[in-house]
């Protein structure tokens, strides 16, 4: 019940006469009877906000003069109100003093005249329903369309929790759902198939409760979440077991990992979810299921050959269920394959060093198979296991009969499978053919810095430097080694990595060597190297009684002539000057000298030490070498006495080396040979030697020559000879062994003008049909 006061001021009416103007007449404010004023309280304590100056309209509206004459103000005591003090300044928003009702004041005032009137209305505080916190409505999309994330959702099932968090009784209150937060305030456009409503995920819904009685209300809002059931694959290929024993049944592992990523896709995984399988279709769906249990995890099938069963899969986070899946269960007869096998062999295809072998991989299949029918189970062959496993990548027939290996070692992965069943062949197996293929050794014999001289002492025969030959072998421990030297090729004369040439051969022979390397697995894979020549070099030596070098004057000219042994080959220098093949030293000067000999079978580098040769004396000699012609012709069985040269008491020598012992006069001359003759003057024999180089012409006889005559000697101007048989030419040479004239005849006299001559010895010879003939004149 709501009481009003209301305080009723006399009314009355003023009027005021003024001369010459208008009479005006006033009537009071009066105070209508003022309706209670209502407002909802949302947290139940009796408080809250009230907009006083509702009660504007209802005041002024009593009035007779225009709003504008008026001035409202609102009070919370009588006496504020009558005396225009204590005035609410926050009207439209004010907070109640006292819990639940409390009577507030007001008062209107005429601006014009100050007369008010104050009147008094109740203000309620009415509890709002409390505030509501409710959770998502979660369910699982399980209508015809189960993927599309729409399905029919009870909005009512909210509707008890709702009003279970409200203080007074549950017919206190009205509960609707709305699809927008607007019309939920308002109040409009409820939904109204709360309790069949087609929902799409992640939907919001408002909710409004409100109390029947004092039209408060709240608002909350949740959301509809709508999971998707687990997507399964279908069809599933059929999970298929190898029976060892033919009778068509077999165990199968229905908890296989592998089994349930197949069923789910690669998108799903098995931890999230819970799989189980029945024997019919009603039994795997937990709507109609009546008393079935699922099958076991190892289940074996009870029809032979093939089953079908089917698959329930919970999503263990939503509860969500799909029991559309069917999986076939399929028992098929085992594939065997024996094995591993091998094939071992020394590279003999080819290059026997790239390891790379050609091999007939079909040769293998009787023993794989091992008595199984070669039409039902086929073999067929891989290079990798993933390949076999998949089957793919299979070598073709003709690559299986030729196939060749890469390199060293190679594994191929042979598949026998099944082909008796309609499906695609499953029970196979799988093994290898292990194919070793073993290189041959490549040894090339090597040494360091490729030297192939050992250096021997002439003398003494001992080695001065060995040679170390390698076999070139890379990892030696695998093998072993057997060498040869090629004179002697039965005998082993080392049996190691290297072998170290330390001993001379016989007269300094060249010898070639061999190494033979062996593999040390049972294959024993064998080479023998190509030959190495070692050649045998060493230091000259002095020959025996030698001092290695003899100087030598022919016709003046100083010459070394170096006189040395050994196994090498050798160059000559002297005093370090250019190095020379000639054992010779022409025009050497007076003094000392060094010579050096080389031994150049090494190399520049490698060679054997060198021959040094020190004070080498080059003297003069007082008394020169006889002169003469160099090369004189003479019939078989001439001697020395025969040869004419320019000197003083002649001794002939076979050398022209100081140390030679004379020859006899009556030595016989020998076609082509030199010999060399000194002139003694005073009793000091010449140092320098001349050299005469003979030709014996064979079938002439000296008597013919022997008749000839030549006057007059010593000549002027024209030399005469005569002889008994026809003359032919004529040389003159001077003492120097110089041509200085020259002519041709065809007479048995001739005369020969040697006016231009100068004065001196000179050596004629006459060449004539048969024989020629050498004379000494004189020109004056």
């Amino acid at each position: 019940m709501k009481t009003i006061y209301f305080l009723a001021l006399l009314l009355f009416t003023c009027q005021v006469s003024v001369a010459n103007a208008t009479s005006l007449s006033f009537v009071d404010p009066t105070m209508p009877t003022l309706p209670a004023v209502s407002a909802c309280d949302a947290n139940q304590d009796g408080f809250t906000v009230f907009d006083l100056t509702v009660q504007n309209a209802v005041i002024l509206e009593a009035q007779t003069g225009s709003s504008s004459d008026y001035v409202i103000s609102y009070h919370e005591t009588l006496t504020g109100a009558n005396t225009g003090g204590d005035i609410i300044s926050n009207a439209t928003s004010y907070f109640n003093l006292n819990p639940f009702s409390q009577i507030v004041y007001v008062r209107i005032r005429d601006v014009n005249t100050s007369i008010f009137a104050v009147g008094s209305f109740q203000l309620n505080v009415d509890s709002s329903p409390l505030a509501i916190n409710l959770p998502n409505i979660v369910l699982c999309d399980a209508d015809v369309n189960a993927n599309d994330g729409s399905t029919l959702v009870n909005l009512a099932s909210q509707t008890p929790l709702v009003l279970a968090q409200q203080i007074s009784s549950p017919s206190s209150y009205t509960v609707t759902y709305f699809t927008n937060q607007a019309n939920a305030e308002a109040g409009i456009g409820p939904i109204i198939q709360a309790t069949n409503y087609v929902g799409t995920n992640g939907q919001t819904i408002w909710v409004r409760v409100e109390n029947s009685a004092s039209g408060c209300y709240a608002i909350a809002s949740f959301q509809i979440v709508i999971n998707q059931p687990p997507t399964l694959v279908q069809p599933l290929a059929p999970l298929r077991v190898c029976d060892s024993n033919g009778d068509g049944i077999a165990v199968f592992d229905l908890t296989d990992p592998v089994l349930a990523q197949v069923i789910l896709g690669p998108a799903q995984l098995p931890a999230n979810f819970t799989i189980s399988y029945y024997l019919t279709a009603s039994g795997a769906n937990p709507l109609t299921n009546v008393g079935q249990t699922p099958l076991p995890s190892s289940y074996s099938n009870v029809t032979p050959n093939s089953q079908t069963i089917y698959i329930r899969v919970v999503n263990n986070a939503t509860g969500c269920v799909n029991a559309t899946g069917v999986l076939t269960l399929v028992v098929q007869q085992q594939a065997f394959a024996t094995g591993p096998q091998s094939f071992s062999d020394c590279d003999n295809y080819n290059d026997p060093y790239d390891g790379v072998y050609r091999i007939n991989l079909t040769q293998y299949d009787f023993s794989i198979l091992n008595g199984q029918n070669p039409t039902v189970f086929l073999l067929s062959y891989y290079t990798s296991l993933a390949d076999a496993v998949s089957g793919t990548n299979a070598l073709t027939e003709a690559e299986a009969i030729a196939y060749e290996t890469d390199p060293d070692t190679d594994t191929i992965w042979v598949k026998v499978e099944n082909s008796s069943n309609s499906i695609t062949p499953y029970c196979y197996a799988i093994t290898t053919i292990n194919v070793n293929i073993q290189r041959y050794p490549n040894p090339i014999i090597t040494t360091v810095n490729n030297v192939n001289t050992i250096c021997v002492d002439f003398v003494t025969n001992d080695v001065v430097r060995n040679l170390t030959l390698d076999s070139g072998i890379v990892n030696p421990s695998a093998y072993t080694f057997q060498w040869f030297e090629a004179s002697n090729p039965s005998v082993v004369i080392g049996t190691g990595q290297s072998f170290t040439v330390n001993t001379a051969s016989v007269n300094g022979a060249t010898r070639d060597y061999s190494v033979e390397a062996t593999s040390n697995s049972v294959l024993g894979c064998t080479s023998l190297s190509s030959s190495f020549t070692v050649v045998q070099s060493g230091m000259a030596s002095p020959n025996f009684g030698s001092i290695g070098y003899e100087v030598i004057n022919l016709s003046g000219v100083q010459s070394i002539i170096v006189n040395i042994s050994g196994y090498g080959t050798y160059e000559y220098s002297l005093d370090n000057g250019t190095r020379q093949a000639s054992t010779i030293f022409n025009n050497a000067s007076l003094g000392s000298h060094t010579i050096t000999v080389w031994d150049t079978e090494g190399g520049t580098i490698y060679s054997c030490d060198p021959l040094i040769i020190n004070d080498v004396e080059i003297a003069t000699s007082p008394i020169p070498a006889p002169t003469g012609v160099t090369s004189q012709s003479f019939p078989a069985g001439a001697t020395l006495g025969s040869i004419v040269v320019v000197g003083e008491n002649i001794q002939w020598f076979a050398t022209p080396y100081s140390n030679a012992t004379p020859l006899p006069l009556n030595t016989v001359l020998v076609n082509g040979v030199t010999y060399y003759a000194t002139q003694t003057v005073g009793g000091i024999q010449s140092t320098a030697r001349f050299g005469v180089t003979v030709q014996v012409t064979l079938g002439a006889t000296d008597n013919e020559i022997l008749t000839l005559n030549y006057l007059p000697n010593p000549v002027k101007d024209v030399l005469t000879i005569e002889s008994n048989t026809v003359l032919k030419s004529i040389l003159v040479y001077n003492l120097l062994g110089q041509k200085v004239y020259e002519d041709t005849f065809n007479g048995t006299t001739i005369a020969v003008d040697l006016s231009s001559l100068q004065d001196g010895n000179y050596i004629v010879k006459v060449q004539g049909d048969l024989a020629q003939k050498t004379i000494k004149i004189v020109k004056h």
